[in-house]
């Protein structure tokens, strides 16, 4: 029996009462002396008070975002302390700021800095379960923030390490990581285990399963997750960890990003510079960027791929640029995903981007932008296609048969 366990449960893992007794059932026959528990908000409770933030502001101040947003977080880990403690179980709830969750200034995306030992340590001594709120912190100058959606994650891997956990459990409503998301594409894979850089890659390029900030924190500190099914507690889910030992060639999966869009300016031709020191939304993330000659252009212009997560903010970011850029035209398009392969075998397969290329002309879909790193390869095709072309590229790497990672992780043994 292991002292601590670390054990992180999303929102639809708590999305009611009868799924709150669920978890607690879980948190009461896992294995561990110590238990420290990292809860979201309850189903889509963030997303209702964003709805209710925006009736009252188009954009609102991320400084008052945070205050409601956070909010949710305290009604699930209250509700989940009282459920475990009608059990008999010693609990006690903690936000952020309670447990010393320290964070920089950053309203909306804040990261954490530190966490006080004391405080942790303590409230681990007194309780065999401490239930900690994700998603948020609190700021040196003692204003409550937040991490940024998926940022529930980020809290789990960071409370993992301070409390020196060898694990950390990600429960969800899906059995682990797969191939591509089993709900657009049939025959996708199911992966026992893979490794760091792939599954950042992966989160990153738009699978949801955890936050890719998550996986860098959790690779920083040499720290094992584990995502596992709530629904399915007997099942062991997906580990994330190191290999230590020489990879065999290996690409891990599809993913589909639906919250990009392409930002032409039209009449640039070398703004590179300007563009990047453009201050931009924090919900907005410059992609990738190259000067082209497009359809909508006589003249040169600058080709923007931006990941977004409100499409209010992506409209003001995309009038900020165009004041920047004086009497310039700019084109936006929202009808486009993201469509990546995957896997560090890609590395050494100098024609994967020609397979990739190749196939989709084939299903004649247009691929409006292309670009490539040693372990992913990513297509801007129209939304409409994303799914068959998520398809395509699946059977044309046969990823449904591909030998898992788990072979070569040493951490599986």
């Amino acid at each position: 029996m292991q002292d601590i366990a670390v054990l992180k449960f999303g929102g639809s893992s708590v999305k009611s009462i009868g799924r709150l007794q669920h978890v607690a059932e879980i948190i009461r026959t896992f294995p561990a002396r110590k238990k420290i528990v990292i809860v979201s908000a309850m189903g889509d409770t963030t997303d209702y008070l964003l709805k209710l933030a925006k009736q009252c502001s188009l954009i609102p101040d991320k400084r008052e975002l945070d205050l409601l947003l956070s909010s949710g977080e305290q009604v699930s880990i209250a509700l989940l302390a009282l459920t475990l403690s009608s059990t008999g179980i010693k609990a006690k709830a903690y936000t952020g700021q309670q447990l010393g969750i320290i964070t920089d200034d950053s309203h909306s995306k804040a990261r954490i800095l530190s966490i006080r030992d004391d405080l942790l340590n303590q409230a681990i001594e007194e309780n065999e379960v401490t239930v900690v709120a994700g998603f948020q912190g609190c700021s040196q100058s003692g204003e409550i923030t937040t991490l940024g959606r998926g940022g529930s994650d980020t809290s789990a891997v960071a409370v993992a390490v301070a409390a020196g956990a060898d694990t950390c459990h990600i429960y969800t409503d899906v059995d682990g990581i797969y191939s591509a998301d089993p709900s657009r594409v049939s025959n996708a894979r199911f992966i026992e285990a893979i490794t760091y850089e792939e599954s950042l890659e992966l989160a990153r390029s738009g699978a949801q399963v955890i936050h890719p900030r998550a996986v860098e924190l959790a690779q920083d500190h040499n720290l094992k997750l584990r995502i596992r099914n709530t629904f399915k507690p007997e099942h062991e889910g997906t580990l994330i960890g190191d290999s230590k030992v020489e990879r065999k060639q290996n690409i891990s999966g599809v993913a589909i990003d639906s919250h990009v869009a392409l930002l032409k300016i039209c009449g640039v031709v070398d703004s590179k510079e300007a563009f990047a020191n453009l201050e931009g939304s924090s919900n907005i993330i410059i992609d990738a960027l190259t000067s082209a000659l497009t359809d909508e252009c006589e003249a040169p212009s600058l080709l923007a791929t931006v990941k977004y997560l409100d499409i209010d903010e992506l409209q003001l970011w995309s009038n900020s640029v165009k004041k920047r850029f004086g009497n310039c035209e700019v084109v936006s398009k929202t009808e486009v995903a993201k469509v990546s392969l995957i896997g560090q075998g890609l590395a050494a397969d100098r024609f994967a981007a020609a397979r990739l290329i190749s196939i989709l002309a084939n299903k004649q879909i247009s691929i409006k932008q292309l670009s490539c790193s040693d372990i992913r390869i990513s297509a801007i095709v129209p939304l409409d296609q994303a799914q068959l072309a998520a398809e395509a590229i699946h059977s044309e790497f046969s990823l449904e048969t591909r030998l898992c990672t788990q072979n070569i992780l040493s951490s599986v043994a």
